[in-house]
């Protein structure tokens, strides 16, 4: 949740990550935060969901800048970037926390998702 953000913690990617139908909520989760790990993150803040426009057939991720990190208690614009590609989807879908575990895919349909790493060189809840 963006309350749980420390005062330290920099942006530094805004994404779009689509994610295949057939995949399981543990592996939609595990994917991002694996995913997160990889390049960094300390902590991944997911939007909204919907629709995916195409069908990926593993785990895809679009960048969206930004062109340099910052102050997420400073400066954050909100959701508010690849909007070009996100509105080629279809419906928004309910990604809440009832979709964040279990061993069956909780959507029919793949999805993309707003996401947003983040540096946070304090622990949380500091």
């Amino acid at each position: 949740m963006e309350t749980e953000v420390t005062n330290d913690c920099e942006v530094f990617a805004h994404l779009i990550i689509s994610v295949p139908a057939t995949y399981t909520a543990d592996q939609i989760r595990q994917s991002i935060e694996q995913f997160g790990a990889d390049h960094g993150a300390d902590l991944v803040l997911l939007g909204l969901a919907r629709q995916a426009a195409d069908a990926p057939e593993t785990l895809d991720v679009v960048f969206y800048g930004p062109r340099a990190p910052y102050s997420f208690r400073q400066a954050w614009p909100g959701w508010k970037f690849g909007f070009t590609d996100w509105n080629k989807g279809g419906p928004l879908l309910d990604y809440g926390v009832n979709h964040l575990s279990g061993s069956q895919a909780p959507f029919t349909v793949p999805i993309s998702i707003q996401a947003v790493l983040l540096s946070c060189p304090s622990p949380r809840g500091t």
